[in-house]
């Protein structure tokens, strides 16, 4: 895919205390710093602590768009499940996203969704694969998005990599932008956008 770069100048990384980074020593461990320093255009932390996907919805235009995003990696879903009621967690999340992607999605941006749950901790999350449904219908109705299946891989179960129980410490942030940058790397490279390392 051909990013518009002549109106486009970010990448933004959106979402909750996972894109923040929560449980690190310091922000320039969270993962998205770690992708500042493999790219050439500015990274934006647009994480916020403790959100759900609600709450980012109403700041898409204020912390997203405002920043004229190339690209943007969004993951919100870990609050929205301990945060509402079972038979409402899928529906809000749900509606959230939709209503993001129809303000973001626009030629020449690129949009990823990652899923907040990995196969590690799907038991515990999606037993029943209600957001997967989810995450295939949003890909179904919105197909120049692209799903980031398992940012968690290597994480979750890791206990050197795991702040607390749902946290990441900074070796599992490195681990979650490796899984992350794998997803999105050749999107980069072929827009001329990684550092030369």
């Amino acid at each position: 895919m051909k990013l518009d770069l002549s109106k486009f100048k970010t990448i933004v990384c959106f979402g909750d205390s996972i894109t923040y980074g929560f449980g690190a020593w310091s922000m320039d461990q969270s993962w998205p710093r770690l992708l500042a320093s493999r790219v050439s255009i500015p990274v934006v932390n647009a994480g916020v602590n403790g959100e759900t996907g609600m709450d980012g919805l109403w700041r898409v235009a204020e912390d997203v768009l405002s920043r004229d995003p190339a690209v943007v990696i969004i993951n919100f879903g870990m609050n929205d499940y301990y945060c509402y009621a079972r038979d409402r967690r899928v529906q809000k999340l749900d509606y959230a996203y939709r209503k993001m992607l129809e303000q973001l999605c626009c030629p020449g941006r690129k949009i990823f969704v990652a899923k907040f749950y990995g196969a590690s901790i799907k038991k515990i999350y999606d037993p029943a694969g209600e957001f997967d449904k989810m995450y295939g219908e949003l890909w179904k109705d919105f197909p120049e998005i692209s799903i980031i299946s398992d940012i968690w891989n290597g994480v979750f179960a890791n206990a050197d990599a795991m702040y607390d129980e749902v946290h990441p410490n900074e070796r599992g942030y490195e681990i979650i932008f490796w899984n992350i940058f794998t997803e999105i790397r050749r999107l980069l490279d072929e827009n001329g956008l990684l550092k030369q390392i």
